[in-house]
């Protein structure tokens, strides 16, 4: 049985920052609100989550999504750029002692996400990355890559 890395995120910014993040890893399983997006990307599985914002019901079913795909596939991790429909996926994983990769999206630039700032405050993840030093400063124990992709110079990326 193949080993997954789950890679969550709302489509737009998010998954296209999700994608170049993980663009080299290989037997990935994408999870997003948008049926076909991630497929126009390399990916091994493609799952479609529930959009949602603070719609409890939504986040219910998002992470009945989350079991099934967790009963069915041997995940090691999560990484994850945002978007409110990530948390039951990294609610499952914490529980499931599985290792959660967060980085909060490139667009904080001096704060971080309302999710993002849900995810740190309660501690549900392993690794927290955030791309601007302006946010590191605020936040003890992030780590600051820089931005994942270059958005000066599209070569770049």
């Amino acid at each position: 049985m193949s080993k997954y890395m789950l890679v969550v995120a709302s489509s737009g910014g998010h998954l296209t920052q999700a994608m170049a993040a993980s663009r080299r890893l290989n037997n990935k399983i994408v999870i997003t609100n948008k049926k076909g997006v991630a497929a126009l990307n390399t990916c091994d599985i493609e799952v479609c989550s529930h959009d949602t914002t603070t719609n409890i019901l939504v986040h219910f079913k998002n992470l009945l999504i989350a079991i099934s795909v967790f009963a069915k596939y041997d995940v090691t991790g999560l990484l994850s750029t945002g978007g409110p429909m990530c948390l039951p996926f990294i609610f499952l994983a914490k529980i499931l002692r599985k290792k959660v990769f967060y980085m909060d999206t490139m667009s904080r630039t001096t704060d971080l996400s309302n999710t993002g700032k849900f995810v740190y405050k309660f501690g549900m993840y392993d690794e927290f990355i955030v791309q601007w030093p302006l946010v590191k400063e605020k936040y003890e124990g992030v780590i600051c890559y820089g931005p994942i992709f270059n958005i000066y110079n599209s070569r770049d990326s």
